[in-house]
């Protein structure tokens, strides 16, 4: 069982699970998403998206991944979006997109290793035209559906027909003189085509559910609208020669004529895929990373966020049935940690699970004997996992079964926490060590600060030699008001009276406690009192340059003299009653201060420490 790892190579994301069933997330550092993905002869597959750049440059953007989806090359090709591919006769591969000039429709063959072997533009009339799905036919040519644009607000569908060399050897149109628009195209059970979008009669029409089905040289069969649904985004064959078809919160099917055997309502904000189980069942994929699993009558049989995984939005756009009776899924999401897109791609197994992969634990490595903590397991995967969880030198005393848990430790040495995780198909397992120390009372070495004071406010901070963490201190004195700091090894006190009187500190923690007394002598000469001179200062002295002063008096300006009388600053404005005065650029030692009132001017002493 492989553990997360991170290659760069590109950006590569990879969460491995149990066998055949993994997710990789890909990056090129641009915004990717993926819109097709085939399985290849090799057993390993191709992706095929667009890619972004900052500047608004987009292109086709091809993977080939090896059988466990790592990448073993990739390509660009000339075209604005790559919407759909196909795996050809020959080994290599069909691609269908836009180019990017004059909105036209681009195909463009391959070979196996993604060198181009030929490739081809077309336009239908002189507006915008869009190629959405390519299919290879057994006579080894190839059929594209799309739309093209015949005025302003309306489209009709078109089916065009290519030789093995790219060339044109026919093409149709299908239209209601509205609004028609493909979103798949499929090959049927008797070598013609099926295509389901939406249609739009006139400019403002209700939109219809669009289903059209061809035979093998483009002859239409039947075309149908229905009331089901607005639109269908994914279409393909069942064992009936029906057609299961999916759309918006919709799924319905349909007999080889049209008739429409059942419809649901499905969970799935807007499907996007939707393909046939080898139980006659289907599997569906969504936007915001939905996936569901339905009988052969459309009965929910599960419904799974991946989401939960990526809590960002995204998109599964396309799946298909492997070749070892899995699924391949694949699509993109909005990429917090790089601020991007990326593409993501999920290979599950038969049923549409991802067995367990244990990301990471996050917790302390030092902990204390009887003394909590917490640990927390990321993990990737489908279903409802279930995490046991085992330690042998503590107790569990909350979280069993998730992904959180509270342990109590009860003995000193190096322990491993092992955490179990289980889903439906599989299991993950992974080791954390921990080093159990012993609880240490706290130890304080001193109290330092001034012991004769002589501003309104004074800080003071311990050294503690030892102790384990964490430990609170607790501050009280008969002579001060504690201000700031309370709890913490630092504090500003603000002294109350002239005198001598005490500074007590009590350090404690789940071991024990520690405390010390400083005693502290209050000279009153250079404190300022509020009541008598109408303002106050502090701190003085100050360890940072920055004075607070607050007055009853509401002062215009004040400036600051050197004890030589030299003037350092001026024209500052202070405009009230309270203000802040920034010294911190001028050098340690004693300054001037002059406040200036309509018809008053008094003097301080400010000290920098």
């Amino acid at each position: 069982m492989k553990k997360f790892i991170f290659i760069l190579c590109l950006f590569i994301g990879t969460f491995s699970y149990g066998q055949g069933t993994f997710e990789k997330s890909y990056n090129d550092g641009n915004w990717d998403r993926a819109n097709c993905i085939r399985q290849c002869n090799d057993k390993g597959y191709v992706i095929l998206g667009t890619s972004e750049t900052a500047s608004d440059y987009q292109c086709a953007y091809l993977i080939k991944t090896d059988s466990l989806g790592n990448i073993m090359w990739t390509k660009y090709f000339d075209m604005i979006w790559g919407n759909s591919i196909e795996k050809t006769f020959d080994g290599g591969y069909i691609l269908l997109g836009n180019s990017t000039d004059n909105y036209r429709i681009s195909v463009i063959k391959i070979d196996s290793a993604g060198n181009i072997n030929w490739s081809r533009k077309f336009n239908f009339g002189t507006l915008y035209s869009e190629g959405n799905n390519i299919v290879q036919t057994s006579d080894g040519n190839y059929v594209i559906a799309g739309a093209y644009e015949i005025s302003s607000g309306n489209e009709n569908i078109f089916i065009l027909k290519l030789n093995s060399n790219g060339e044109n050897l026919w093409a149709k149109t299908y239209g209601d003189g509205g609004f028609d628009v493909v979103h798949d195209m499929k090959k049927t059970n008797e070598g013609g085509f099926i295509i389901v979008g939406e249609s739009q009669v006139g400019y403002h029409g209700e939109y219809k559910l669009d289903v059209i089905k061809l035979n093998s040289v483009g002859t239409l069969v039947w075309k149908k609208k229905y009331d089901e649904g607005t639109s269908a985004y994914s279409v393909c064959s069942t064992f009936d020669n029906g057609y299961i078809i999916l759309g918006v919160h919709l799924l319905m099917k349909i007999d080889s004529v049209g008739n429409v055997k059942w419809s649901k309502t499905t969970n799935i904000l807007q499907g996007r895929c939707i393909i046939e189980t080898n139980d006659k069942g289907f599997f569906a994929t969504g936007d915001n990373f939905y996936i569901a699993r339905t009988d052969s009558i459309g009965n929910l049989i599960w419904v799974n966020n991946l989401g939960l995984n990526h809590p960002y939005q995204g998109y599964l756009y396309d799946c298909i049935k492997t070749d070892d009776n899995g699924l391949a899924v694949i699509g993109f999401f909005d990429d917090d940690s790089i601020e991007r897109e990326s593409i993501l791609f999920y290979k599950m197994d038969s049923v549409g699970c991802i067995c367990p992969s244990i990301n990471q634990i996050s917790g302390p490595y030092n902990v204390t004997v009887n003394q909590p903590s917490e640990y927390n397991a990321k993990i990737y995967g489908t279903g409802s996992p279930y995490y046991n969880w085992s330690v042998k030198y503590g107790q569990i005393l909350s979280g069993q079964g998730t992904a959180l848990v509270n342990i109590n430790w009860s003995q000193t040495g190096i322990d491993t926490l092992l955490l179990v995780v289980s889903n439906d198909c599989g299991k993950d397992s992974i080791y954390y060590s921990v080093n159990i120390l012993d609880c240490v009372t706290p130890i304080i070495d001193s109290i330092y600060g001034y012991s004769y004071a002589h501003s309104e406010f004074d800080n003071y901070y311990v050294s503690k030699l030892e102790g384990t963490e964490p430990v609170v201190y607790n501050w009280t004195s008969d002579i001060a008001t504690i201000t700031t700091g309370n709890g913490t090894d630092s504090v500003t006190v603000r002294w109350l009276h002239d005198g001598t009187g005490y500074i007590k500190m009590v350090a404690e923690n789940t071991c024990g406690t520690d405390s010390l007394i400083r005693y502290i002598t209050v000279i009153h000469a250079s404190i300022e009192d509020i009541n008598s001179s109408q303002i106050l200062i502090y701190p003085n002295p100050s360890h940072d340059g920055k004075f607070n002063i607050e007055s009853k008096k509401k002062f215009e300006k004040l400036t600051i003299h050197s004890t030589g009388g030299q003037l350092l600053l001026d024209n500052t404005v202070f405009n009230g009653n309270s203000g802040l005065v920034d010294l911190s650029t001028l050098p340690k030692g004693i300054y001037i201060l002059k406040l200036f009132s309509s018809n008053d001017c008094i003097t301080k002493k400010l000290i920098i420490m």
